[in-house]
């Protein structure tokens, strides 16, 4: 997996603004950016490949922007652009509509439309954005959903939305901790996501593949016991409740992925701690407070999980992990 690092203060003032015009061109969809001070000006980008999906993070102050049927006659690459708006707000008009997309919502666009738009930042005159770029075709959803959805805003405050926020945030920010093996895992996790929030605002769900919903029932789920992990009350019985389906359906759903309930539960918990002990910050936060907050209540069985997994108790593993002076 591949991920770009770019900012504009590597360029000479009077060219930031050019130079990020050009790359945005030929690395998105071509489109006719403008704006009224061109000098000095600030762009900041992170780009992912999960070829052929990409996920781009932008920072960036405010613009003009169009794109006209000669520049999509001249080039398409067929790409639907969900953007997550993290700061600022964006005037968009396509399709025959106007839309105001403020921070937290998502919009899709698509290359083969004509839209005209501005962005402006809140504060600091800052714009941030999260984009996901996907082939046309390999969004599973019929063309007259997607003309539905165009520049129409989507929260991003719950459900799938929400899940969807998360995960890019997190993607952008760990990009370089993943491996090229997971590109295509992570390609087929974005693209799902997407899917399944784009049906499921316009009530189209059926039009999903089984195996996508079924993926993201299973991401709903790990990101369900993720924000739940402090709760000692956190069981199957709960899980699946909170899911709408039975604790049979449950296990089987971690067993597909070679796992169980109980065990997956633990594996993070246990990383929470191991986290937790080796967090100069939280030196003063006795053992069984930091078991507790994550969700361990039996101070002696947390020791004995704790030994098992990292082969120390851990007192010893704090004292190992802990530079002297934090220690």
């Amino acid at each position: 997996m591949v991920y770009v690092d770019l900012t504009s203060q590597d360029v000479p003032a009077a060219e930031r603004f050019d130079w990020w015009r050009e790359w945005t061109r030929q690395s998105m969809t071509p489109t006719t950016i403008d704006r009224d001070i061109r000098s000095d000006f600030h762009a900041r980008c992170r780009m992912v490949d999960l070829s052929p999906v990409e996920v781009v993070r932008h920072e960036f102050q405010s613009i003009r922007y169009h794109r006209n049927q000669r520049m999509i006659r001249q080039s398409d690459p067929e790409k639907l652009h969900l953007s997550l708006s993290l700061c600022g707000r964006l005037g968009v008009t396509a399709n025959g509509r106007q839309s105001l997309i403020k921070g937290h919502d998502f919009v899709l666009y698509d290359s083969s439309r004509p839209i005209v738009g501005w962005a402006a930042g809140d504060d600091g005159d800052v714009i941030g954005h999260i984009q996901i770029n996907i082939p046309r075709m390999r969004l599973p959803l019929p063309a007259r959903v997607i003309d539905r959805l165009v520049i129409t805003p989507m929260p991003a405050h719950h459900g799938v939305g929400a899940l969807l926020a998360t995960y890019l945030t997190t993607l952008i920010r760990h990009a370089d901790r993943y491996r090229p093996a997971d590109a295509l895992r992570l390609a087929t996790v974005t693209v799902d996501l997407a899917s399944t929030l784009c049906a499921q605002y316009t009530d189209t769900e059926s039009a999903v593949p089984v195996e996508t919903r079924h993926r993201v029932l299973q991401a709903r789920i790990h990101d369900f016991v993720r924000r739940r992990l402090g709760d000692p009350e956190l069981t199957p019985g709960l899980i699946a409740a909170a899911h709408h389906i039975s604790v049979r359906h449950l296990h089987k759903l971690f067993h597909d992925q070679g796992m169980t309930v109980a065990g997956r539960i633990r594996e993070l918990r246990l990383e929470r701690c191991r986290s937790d002990l080796a967090d100069p910050l939280l030196r003063d936060r006795p053992v069984h407070a930091v078991a507790r907050r994550w969700g361990f209540t039996n101070s002696a069985h947390f020791s004995r999980l704790f030994r098992a997994t990292y082969g120390m108790p851990p007192g010893e593993y704090r004292h190992t992990a802990l530079p002297p002076s934090a220690a």
